[in-house]
């Protein structure tokens, strides 16, 4: 079965396709190693061998023969890992303590960096994000209006806006 012809135009670093995986499943098959199957799919070979262990069920038992490599496993596991790498937004961790800063920052006319100063001062709550954080999320327009901040019209805005601005 050497004729098949398997070609890939793979971008480097880019995640593996349904469609290669079944290359991989059908060269492994054949019994090609996982170097002869990266230089088809024109990829490492450490990615085509954690493909295989990621594509292959643990064995239930001491019965039975070792399970072996699934395209269809594997694209359902790396859809699972998928949903595990996003990172978890900060404010869903301190609710309460949002609360209370907009409390404070609306009603007693307290700064972020002060109220998390305070915050942290008298123990009052469990998770604090930092003042960074909290600036960050008010220019994402997560937390506060940026006009809210008595000081935002005076900075001077980061050479990354800057850039951003000009296009």
């Amino acid at each position: 079965m050497d004729n098949l012809n398997y070609t890939t135009n793979r971008m480097k670093g880019a995640h593996l396709k349904p469609e290669e995986r079944g290359i991989i499943f059908a060269l492994h098959q054949e019994g090609r190693s996982t170097r002869y199957i990266a230089a088809i799919l024109n990829c490492s070979p450490s990615t085509i061998s954690y493909e295989l262990r990621r594509g292959t069920a643990p064995k239930k038992g001491n019965r039975g023969r070792k399970p072996s490599y699934n395209p269809k496993y594997a694209q359902k596991q790396y859809k699972e890992n998928r949903k595990r790498s996003v990172r978890k937004r900060v404010l869903e961790h301190c609710v309460g303590f949002i609360v209370w800063l907009k409390d404070k920052f609306f009603k007693e006319g307290y700064s972020l960096d002060a109220c998390v100063g305070e915050a942290r001062l008298k123990g009052l709550f469990g998770y604090i994000p930092c003042t960074k954080t909290l600036y960050a999320e008010v220019h994402r327009g997560n937390l506060l209006s940026v006009l809210s901040l008595p000081e935002a019209a005076k900075r001077k805005a980061s050479k990354k806006r800057e850039k951003n601005t000009e296009n």
